[in-house]
């Protein structure tokens, strides 16, 4: 049954991704209606933020319908070989466990507040990647991408504000280089003999920098990687700068 349902579950989503309406979906299932309904429930307002919230019953019937499904997720053989997109739907779905759980009482909210290094932020992280994914309108999607872009870098910002000491990553332009590494965005990215770069960085370069914020208001670079989109269109330089 478990295995039916994480494949009926996908076959929806995707339908309804391609205008099909639920019912119409549902009845394509009418012995997993009642547990399919409550999961398509909550990914279609995961992933439309102009849909009204879910009224609180619908919330909690939702709740249980989704810990039912993660405890057939957790008791599955872990001997059984699970292919690639079976295991990514799991995850996808105890994603939404998370984010079900936790949204009634207020966690959602407050990890909305939560900088790197605070036990919050993981939760913060997962309830973005569950809005991307279940975020089907490719406008919408490219708003989120540039929505979470922006807060990478306000939190990398208030770190360094703050002195505080945190892993980070955030994407941003190269504005400047500097004796001992780059300006992007307005924050000091510092190159050392161990970051890891892979293409030449030059002034106008889209990149994404992972690594760590310091007391004098710099980032220690761990990986400089070049921007997706860079990546996407081919604008870039063979084998990478060291500094």
């Amino acid at each position: 049954m478990s295995r039916a349902l994480h494949e009926a579950f996908e076959n929806c989503w995707q339908e309804m991704q391609n205008g099909v309406e639920m019912d119409a979906c549902l009845s394509a299932y009418p012995l997993l209606a009642a547990q399919l309904k409550p999961l398509l429930e909550s990914a279609r307002h995961l992933g439309n933020a102009t849909q009204p919230p879910l009224a609180a019953g619908a919330l909690q019937r939702n709740k249980q319908h989704i810990l039912a499904y993660a405890s057939q997720l957790g008791s599955s053989s872990p001997k059984a070989s699970l292919p690639g997109r079976t295991l990514r739907r799991a995850i996808i779905v105890i994603a939404i466990l998370i984010f079900m759980v936790f949204s009634g009482n207020n966690l959602v909210g407050v990890s909305a507040r939560a900088l790197p290094g605070e036990s919050l932020y993981p939760l913060k992280r997962s309830v973005e990647h569950v809005q991307l994914k279940f975020t089907s309108n490719q406008d919408q999607r490219i708003l989120l991408e540039d929505e979470f872009s922006h807060r990478r870098l306000d939190e990398t910002e208030t770190l360094l504000t703050s002195g505080r000491i945190a892993r980070v990553e955030f994407d941003g332009i190269v504005q400047q280089e500097l004796p001992s590494g780059w300006l992007v965005n307005g924050i000091p990215v510092v190159v050392t003999g161990d970051t890891l770069l892979g293409f030449t960085i030059t002034v106008g370069s889209g990149v994404e920098v992972v690594g760590q914020t310091q007391l004098d208001g710099s980032v220690i670079a761990e990986r400089i990687d070049p921007h997706a989109e860079e990546v996407e269109t081919g604008e870039l330089s063979e084998e990478g700068d060291n500094h």
